[in-house]
């Protein structure tokens, strides 16, 4: 028998039969490749920061210098170590002014650098808010919690207060509160953490 011309060659199954695919090892490779290198061929997505924060320097008055910075219902302030006087920063936020307050409250401020929005004192069962009109400092007191608690926290929290501490017996304590007025609603037990 005579060699069969070229055109006459034997074709491997997979080539003749119109269901099964060809080999994918070369096309798959292909397609792999070119979904790694197109994320770096795509411009970059910019993504809007959910928080921003200015930051400012503070010039701080002479008299002032040794005192303790604290931020009081959103607000700096500065304290004089004996907690006399302070300056709160304008609302502007150009200049220090005389902050106006009770010598006692600037004095119990002075005791709780880290109240923020809340002063609590007498061993954790006086509870004070305190807010600004323009430069005086006020406090609104809240009605006493039921027992007194140690290392206690107190926060705003889904339109009331929220205040955590730990009781007598060293067991975590959370009691939650709103109050529209001074006298109004209670403290209530909730489960602690």
């Amino acid at each position: 028998m005579s060699p069969s011309p070229f055109w006459h060659r034997r074709v491997p199954a997979h080539r003749r039969t119109p269901l099964r695919s060809r080999p994918r090892g070369p096309a798959l490779l292909r397609a792999l490749l070119i979904l790694l290198i197109l994320p770096c061929l795509l411009p970059p997505a910019a993504a809007d920061s959910l928080m921003s924060m200015a930051v400012r320097d503070l010039e701080v008055p002479g008299e002032l210098r040794d005192g303790t910075l604290v931020t009081v219902a959103g607000r700096p302030v500065l304290l004089d170590g004996a907690g006399g006087s302070a300056r709160v920063r304008a609302i502007d936020g150009d200049r220090w002014e005389p902050a106006l307050a009770a010598p006692d409250l600037l004095a119990r401020l002075s005791r709780h650098p880290l109240a923020g929005d809340i002063l609590i004192g007498e061993h954790g069962r006086h509870v004070e808010v305190l807010s600004w009109d323009q430069a005086r400092l006020r406090s609104q007191a809240l009605p006493p919690l039921p027992e007194p608690l140690s290392d206690a926290r107190a926060a705003r929290f889904e339109g009331g207060w929220r205040v955590a501490g730990i009781g007598e017996d060293g067991a975590p304590r959370l009691y939650a509160g709103t109050f529209a007025g001074t006298d109004e609603g209670g403290w209530r037990r909730q489960p602690a953490w």
